[in-house]
C-alpha cells in the first residue's frame, strides 16, 4: 500500500490565502479557482450548511477571481451538492502531476490523504472572521482508491459527468485520469491532523520517525537532506514543488494512515 499526501485548496500560490477551520471544527477546504479556459462550478452553488461557499468567502474577505467558479476537486464533501444515490468520492489529476502518480504506480488500495493550508476562524456579531493566526498544513480528507478511470477511453458513469476532469477532458488531453473511491470523507480539526511543526512555517512538518529513509521509507520529491530525526519524530522540510508526495516502502506508514482515517472520519 502506498500513501499519497496530496496538496489541495486555497493557498498562497492558488487563490491566495487559506481555507477556514470553522468554529465547530469543520475543515472546509476551499477549492482553487477554475482555470481561465476551464469549466468550473460557481462557488455560489457549493453548499455548507445554510450558506454557500461564495458567501463564506466574502465574509472572510478572501480573494475571489472572476467569474467566481471553482475547480471542485477532490470531490469528497457529500453535502456540498445534491448527490445521486450511487455517488462516490472522486479525485482527478492530469499532465505532469498524473505522470508522477503513474510512474510511482499509484493504484487500487492506495490511500490519498489530502492536506491544505488552513487558519482558524471565529464569529463576531454573526460575521465569520479569520483569527490572527499563522497558516498551517492540515490533513482534511481522504480517498481509498477503488478504480482509476480515463475520460475519453473508459465508460464514465452518469454520476461522474459533472466532475472537473470529465467536463474539461478536451483541455487536459490524454494525460487525464480520475481516481474513484468507495471509502472517502473529510475530517474535523484535531491536533493529530496537523502536519506543520508548532511554531514553524507551514512547510516545516513533524511526522513519526518511521517516515525517515533509515526506516525504509521513500517520500517522492524529497531526499534525506530534507529530513532530520529528533527522538521519536522526524522533521521534514516539505517541498513546494508538486501536488502529490507518494510514500512507500514501510508498512507503518500505511498503518498510520488507516489510524488517521479510523479516528477522524
Amino acid at each position: 500500500m502506498k500513501v499519497i499526501l496530496s496538496r489541495k485548496g486555497y493557498d498562497s500560490s492558488y487563490g491566495g490565502g487559506a481555507s477556514p477551520i470553522m468554529p465547530n471544527g469543520d475543515l472546509l477546504s476551499i477549492p482553487i479557482p477554475a482555470g481561465e479556459k476551464e469549466k468550473g462550478i460557481p462557488y455560489a452553488k457549493l453548499n455548507y450548511g445554510e450558506k454557500n461557499y461564495l458567501s463564506l468567502m466574502q465574509e472572510l474577505g478572501m480573494k475571489i477571481p472572476a467569474p467566481a467558479e471553482a475547480h471542485f476537486d477532490p470531490d469528497i464533501f457529500e453535502k456540498a451538492l445534491n448527490r445521486p444515490p450511487d455517488w462516490q468520492g472522486a479525485f482527478g489529476q492530469h499532465g505532469a502531476a498524473l505522470s508522477h502518480l503513474r510512474n510511482l504506480e499509484v493504484t487500487k488500495g492506495d490511500i490519498f490523504l489530502f492536506f491544505g493550508t488552513f487558519k482558524r476562524t471565529f464569529l463576531s456579531d454573526h460575521q465569520l472572521q479569520f483569527e490572527r493566526d499563522y497558516p498551517r498544513h492540515i490533513l482534511f480528507g481522504y480517498l481509498v482508491v477503488d478504480e482509476v478511470l480515463v475520460p475519453g477511453t473508459d465508460d464514465i458513469p452518469e454520476w461522474l459527468e459533472g466532475h472537473a476532469h470529465v467536463k474539461n477532458q478536451y483541455l487536459y488531453g490524454h494525460l487525464n485520469a480520475i481516481y474513484i473511491g468507495g471509502e472517502f470523507g473529510s475530517f474535523k480539526y484535531h491536533p493529530q491532523l496537523v502536519l506543520t511543526r508548532d511554531g514553524f512555517s507551514k512547510s516545516q512538518w513533524q511526522l513519526p520517525a518511521f517516515f525517515h529513509p533509515d526506516q525504509g521509507t521513500s517520500i517522492s520529491r524529497h531526499s534525506a537532506k530534507d529530513m532530520r530525526l529528533q527522538g521519536e519524530e522526524m522533521m521534514l522540510s516539505s517541498r513546494g514543488i508538486g501536488q502529490d508526495f507518494v510514500i512507500s516502502g514501510n508498512k507503518k506508514v500505511g498503518d498510520w494512515a488507516e489510524r488517521i482515517i479510523y479516528r477522524h472520519q
